[in-house]
């Protein structure tokens, strides 16, 4: 048998520790515990865009038919307000975890566009917000236009 020199040994398990140390691509989303050394595929990358916008589509929804509801004066425009500033920090907090993290590979139109309708959204919003605290009362034809802005959003992320 042959003998193996301790150096020979050490420096095999020096090349192989440093060589699972090297990041390409790493991706990193602390809060969901999150890492990978390398940028995903294309079917992990859309997996992941669509569960940090899964949550903002519900809201989307729910702002839609609420919005006709102030209208007809069946709902408190103070939660719906409330409700609102919880929308726009979902989609500060989705923009910030997408544009964080690196796009597969082939992916950087889907990101940019996907980031774009975030940023999109949250401007309808955020105006809807600002018409509810600034009026006594929406008319029928602005909750239909809000209304209208959130279905519309609510497609557009869907296709993510």
């Amino acid at each position: 048998m042959k003998y193996v020199r301790p150096f020979s040994v050490i420096l095999a398990a020096a090349v192989i520790c440093s060589a699972g140390c090297a990041q390409v691509g790493s991706t990193v989303d602390t809060d969901e515990g999150y890492f990978t050394e390398i940028r995903m595929s294309e079917l992990e990358y859309r997996t992941f865009l669509a569960k940090k916008t899964s949550d903002i589509l519900g809201m989307l929804v729910s702002h839609a038919a609420l919005a006709e509801n102030i209208a007809d004066g069946e709902c408190d425009k103070s939660i719906e307000i409330n409700s609102a500033a919880v929308t726009i920090g979902a989609i500060e907090r989705a923009y910030e975890d997408i544009s964080g993290i690196g796009a597969a590979s082939g992916c950087d139109m889907i990101r940019e566009k996907l980031l774009d309708i975030l940023d999109s959204t949250k401007e309808h919003i955020a105006g809807y917000k600002e018409m509810l605290s600034a009026k006594d009362s929406i008319t029928k034809e602005e909750a239909d236009e809000y209304a209208s802005l959130f279905k519309n959003d609510h497609t557009a992320l869907s296709a993510f």
